[in-house]
């Protein structure tokens, strides 16, 4: 009995299993920016995300004011 599953749930308050990141560079270092919105930062201004699922492939698509991402 049981359940295979390759990624884990995500369950509400917990980190995420998985995750992609950029970064943007400020002053003092890099801000992280989540490529798929699992580790979205509250305070994230400018970021857009989009997911496009195909029969091949899911694409996650991250645009903010300095880059354009993709993961796929």
């Amino acid at each position: 009995e049981g359940l295979y599953n390759v990624i884990l749930p995500a369950y509400e308050g917990k980190e995420p299993n998985l995750g992609f990141f950029a970064g943007i560079e400020m002053d003092e270092g890099f801000f992280p920016v989540s490529l798929l919105g699992t580790a979205r930062q509250a305070f994230e201004k400018g970021v857009k995300r989009y997911t496009v699922f195909s029969p091949q492939a899911a694409y996650y698509l991250t645009e903010s004011p300095v880059f354009w991402a993709a993961v796929q």
